[in-house]
């Protein structure tokens, strides 16, 4: 279903989030990936979703405007 498929890109993140250093993209995978293993309710899975996602959203915006084009700022 929908967790195992969450669950399965959690992890992939939480490894390659781990490997480059992105630690706050790393920090709410780790928290989704156990919620999603735990099978926590979905008010708490939710809230897990979204700090993943702001953090993947703030780390993206790092490389598209500070690595990719700095000269925007």
């Amino acid at each position: 279903g929908e967790r195992e498929e969450a669950q399965i890109i959690t992890h992939t993140v939480k490894g390659i989030s781990g490997s480059l250093g992105a630690e706050q993209v790393y920090a709410a995978a780790v928290a989704l990936d156990a919620g999603l293993k735990d099978e926590a309710p979905d008010a708490i899975i939710d809230k897990l979703s979204g700090d993943f996602s702001t953090a993947l959203e703030s780390l993206l915006t790092y490389i598209t405007e500070d690595i990719v084009r700095p000269e925007a700022k």
